[in-house]
């Protein structure tokens, strides 16, 4: 993994350190940055105290987000190490997240979970944390050069699952339009990538694909540019609850009949399904994504080993089984 080669490399530079102090007769030596807590206790130190774990996620405010802040401090109280979460003013704001992770590789900490804005920006400031040895889980969208381990789904497999329940609804040679997540963002592009899929399974007509960034407003927007644009439009499929909410309001608008499928199964999202407004959405388990990536972080920082991926299940949440799923007695 990664994270072991790091810590080799570290382990072989300090011996070099150690060797060269021998040779001139004594003197201090400095610790490398980021030294394994765990390393440390098994050479007989000091007890080390509380973990310290840095959080960086796109959000807290979204109904996904909070869902995954409730895993974290679930696994904050269950594995006792300390905490500290941040993130940007908007989802879109890349620049604010940059800032938040740099800072927090400034600090103290043993290990740090980041939720990327955008999956390309953040590698950069992440190199920081891989000079200091400090490991990196990753969740929602992989960054799969600096990641020690992966926390989330496998997107683009779980968008295809809605080729079920659209080739039952719609049959073959469908139009539909995509509003994905923000451009440059691997969970988002993995699911377009996964609706794509199963339109081919069905023999639909892709009209267009636009990005939402993830907001209901702009989804909003774009959804009443394609009503525009396209009289046969039969199915708009979203990268997020929220763009497909957006969408939503825009086709009732317009009175047409368009089925709608999103992805996160927020709780206002599977109400629309029942309500007979949504035609599917695809569950992710967003308290268990919160939960694992900050046990895999005290994992790591322990000096354990982990998975390289972390996978949470998801499901489609049709009319079928909509009601069982927010009771919590879906299986």
């Amino acid at each position: 993994m990664m994270f072991k080669k790091r810590l080799l490399a570290m382990l072989l530079s300090g011996a070099m350190v150690l060797g060269m102090t021998a040779c001139s007769g004594g003197g201090d030596t400095a610790q490398p940055d980021g030294a394994d807590n765990a390393a440390q206790a098994d050479q007989g130190g000091d007890a080390p105290g509380k973990l310290k774990i840095g959080v960086a996620l796109c959000s807290t405010t979204t109904e996904f987000w909070s869902a995954v802040v409730d895993g974290f401090n679930a696994a904050q109280a269950d594995l006792g190490v300390e905490m500290t979460i941040v993130a940007p003013s908007s989802q879109t704001d890349v620049s604010g997240q940059v800032s938040q992770i740099e800072d927090l590789v400034t600090q103290d900490i043993d290990a740090i979970v980041v939720g990327p804005c955008d999956s390309t920006t953040v590698s950069q400031p992440l190199q920081a944390a891989i000079e200091k040895g400090i490991p990196i889980v990753i969740l929602d969208s992989e960054v799969k050069d600096v990641q020690d381990c992966f926390v989330g789904t496998s997107n683009q497999e779980a968008a295809a699952s809605s080729e079920t329940i659209l080739k039952e609804t719609l049959g073959t040679g469908w139009n539909a339009v995509i509003i994905g997540g923000i451009q440059g963002h691997e969970a988002g592009n993995g699911r377009v990538a996964g609706f794509e899929d199963a339109m081919k399974a069905c023999g639909a007509n892709l009209l267009e694909m636009q990005y939402g960034d993830w907001t209901p407003e702009k989804a909003m927007d774009i959804m009443e540019n394609f009503l525009q644009k396209y009289d046969n439009i039969d199915a708009v499929l979203c990268a997020s609850d929220n763009t497909a909410l957006g969408a939503m309001r825009a086709i009732q608008s317009s009175g047409k009949d368009i089925k709608i499928i999103g992805f996160d199964a927020n709780e206002s999202a599977v109400q629309e399904v029942i309500n007979g407004n949504f035609l599917a959405t695809i569950s992710q388990d967003t308290y268990g994504i919160g939960y694992e990536s900050l046990k895999a972080a005290t994992q790591l920082a322990n000096g354990e080993k982990v998975e390289d991926y972390v996978f949470v299940p998801t499901h489609l949440i049709t009319k079928d089984n909509a009601e069982d799923f927010l009771a919590g007695t879906l299986s």
